[in-house]
């Protein structure tokens, strides 16, 4: 377990350096020396056994005799980081160091002490010090991958796992690392294989379960998912972060009670996990409503725990809270018919309070470069669909096809990782095209390297990456629109484009931005060419002579209180024979007077409607 302690792989010795041999004593005279080299040896088994007081022990009686014992100091600040006292173990690996400056694994462990304190760079200085003295060693260049990772260096960082894995190609924390930059990249296929790999190696391997876990539910593959986290929690029953995620996974298939039950686990077993604590309040809105469900009652809940919420990040956590922004969103908000306004302006501004700490840590320098003076409007946009998506076809393709390139250059920032023919399109019709994985600080950098003018962002709240981006002040000018049909709250963004057929009158009143509602449906589109067909409702379950309604929301639209919900209990109480189709996988909570067909594909349902669409009941027509 401790092997990355005391050795490396190939070219490091089996164990810490030691002086050389003393010259023998006269007899009856006892050897101080040999004495100081019991001590250690009796200490560095007590290490590796993980007796963790008796090695402190034993390496502090060795520091008394001897204050200047090379390994003693390395070891003990070993200890010291085992413990998370992450500055006293720096303190400590640094004095070994300045006493023998050729000793790897201390570099590799100081770098392991540097990193814990957020010192990237320092950290990453450590690892490659350890590899310019032992090239081979594959311990420092997992770590050196995952300081890279760290830092959103992802390509750097899966250079150095391959590296890794070609020297020690057992190692199950080399493809674990691996596995976790390729699920950043969203190469999910390829991660998948690198956890299995793992656990493979290492059947007890927590971490290994849960990161399988992570990447399985990414794919909707949430029953292999939850087995997963619950392998890791019975391996580790104290795991946190594998508690917390089981959480978030029983929360997507609507198990409320069980969610916040593993929630609450994460926080007893951290208290200061910013994530779980977050996740707690934005739980408080849910996807889906049992029949009788009072849905003022979850926005009361949501206000109380979003107060407790703003509370609890205080002087002392503020510092960790930028990792908490936008991990979960009050997304489900949207689907009340109420003014959110003012429950989305004090999340907005706990967002940007978080934020701007962050930023005001980070050093961020002023782009070097002068801008030349030119009459050319600079527009950024920030989205995870420069693809063939709904607010890519409805929204943002316009702006490529048609905005007058004599005025503005269009600067797009893909969070996303999927490319298509649309994702082509848009780097041949921009001046600027950055996509890739990248960290916070990595995509703050290159949106404020392009000096822009406006910023815009068609979706905040669809993705976890735009809310942290939007609680920034990243250009003069920056701008929501609706990808996501909701004010988001934050007051560092200025304006919310919008469309009069989309308004009705005060709509203002709604919003924390400025409402600039365009003409119409203020967007550029194109019809798509729709070819219908005859698909066999037979293998879909669906008797071809009883009428179809296909119901195009997901689940979340069929809610108490919503107008869709109405108006499909009028048009199922006028022709009770009607099928509902709905897409997603699940159907809404609470009864209903009909049979129910669910498919994950919507493809099927579309062509469903499409051949079953004159065969729809009078009745339901006129409901």
């Amino acid at each position: 377990m401790l092997r990355w302690i005391f050795k490396s792989h190939r070219g490091a010795a089996a164990e810490p350096s030691t002086p050389g041999p003393p010259r023998s004593p006269g007899v009856g005279v006892e050897d101080p020396v040999a004495a100081v080299l019991q001590k250690l040896d009796t200490a560095l088994q007590s290490h590796r056994a993980g007796r963790l007081p008796e090695a402190e022990a034993g390496y502090s009686e060795v520091l008394a005799v001897d204050p200047e014992n090379i390994d003693a100091l390395h070891f003990l600040g070993v200890v010291a980081y085992q413990r998370g006292e992450h500055g006293r173990a720096e303190e400590l690996i640094s004095r070994a160091l300045s006493r023998n400056t050729s000793n790897a694994p201390a570099y590799n462990n100081l770098g392991n002490a540097l990193g814990a304190q957020g010192k990237l760079d320092a950290a990453i200085a450590c690892y490659q010090q350890a590899l310019a003295l032992q090239p081979e060693y594959a311990d420092a260049l997992v770590n050196l991958g995952a300081a890279f990772r760290a830092k959103g260096e992802l390509d750097k960082a899966v250079q150095c796992y391959q590296r890794a894995l070609s020297l020690a190609p057992d190692v199950p924390m080399a493809h674990f690392n691996l596995g976790n930059v390729l699920r950043d990249e969203g190469r999910l296929d390829e991660a998948i294989p690198c956890y299995r790999k793992a656990i493979s190696l290492k059947p007890d391997f927590p971490e290994g379960h849960a990161g399988l876990g992570d990447s399985l539910k990414s794919e909707g593959r949430l029953d292999e998912a939850i087995a997963c986290y619950r392998k890791a929690i019975a391996l580790k029953p104290d795991f946190p972060e594998a508690h917390f995620h089981l959480g978030d996974t029983l929360r997507e298939q609507d198990r409320f009670t069980e969610a916040f039950g593993h929630y609450q686990k994460a926080l007893s077993l951290k208290p200061e996990y910013a994530e779980a604590r977050w996740f707690l309040a934005m739980s408080q809105i849910p996807a889906v409503y049992e029949a009788d469900a009072d849905p003022g009652r979850h926005r009361a809940a949501f206000s109380r725990e979003l107060e407790a919420l703003e509370r609890w990040f205080n002087t002392t956590r503020i510092a960790e809270g930028f990792q908490a922004v936008g991990v979960h969103q009050p997304f489900y908000l949207a689907y009340q018919e109420e003014n959110n306004r003012d429950l989305l302006k004090r999340y907005g501004n706990l967002c940007t309070r978080l934020m701007s700490e962050w930023f005001a840590r980070q050093g961020f320098a002023a782009s070097a470069a002068k801008r030349e003076p030119d009459r050319v409007i600079r527009i950024g946009i920030v989205s995870k669909n420069f693809r063939n998506h709904s607010v890519w076809n409805a929204i943002i393709r316009g702006w490529f096809e048609r905005l007058d390139r004599k005025r503005v250059s269009l600067h797009a920032f893909y969070l996303g990782f999927d490319q298509d023919r649309e994702t082509l399109f848009a780097q041949a019709r921009a001046s600027h095209f950055t996509q890739g994985g990248r960290g916070l600080r990595q995509w703050v950098e290159a949106i404020i390297g392009q000096q822009l003018d406006v910023l815009i962002y068609p979706e905040i709240g669809m993705d976890p990456k735009t809310v942290p981006l939007a609680s920034l002040r990243l250009a003069p000018v920056q701008i929501a629109t609706w990808g996501h049909p909701e004010t988001t709250g934050l007051p560092t963004i200025d304006y919310y484009l919008s469309a009069k057929d989309l308004e009705p009158p005060g709509a203002q009143e709604n919003y924390t931005e400025e409402l600039v509602t365009l003409p119409h449906l203020g967007c550029f589109y194109k019809s798509p060419q729709v070819v219908a067909v005859e698909p066999d409702l037979g293998k879909l379950g669906i008797d071809p002579a009883s009428p179809l309604l296909l119901c195009s929301p997901g689940q979340a639209g069929y809610r108490p209180g919503v107008s869709a919900s109405s108006l499909l209990w009028r048009a199922v109480q006028v022709c009770a024979s009607a099928r509902l189709d709905f897409h997603g996988n699940r159907p809404p909570a609470g009864p209903m007077p009909v049979h129910l067909l669910y498919a994950p594909d919507p493809q099927p349902l579309g062509e469903a409607a499409t051949a079953a669409r004159d065969r729809v009941c009078p009745e339901s027509a006129q409901a």
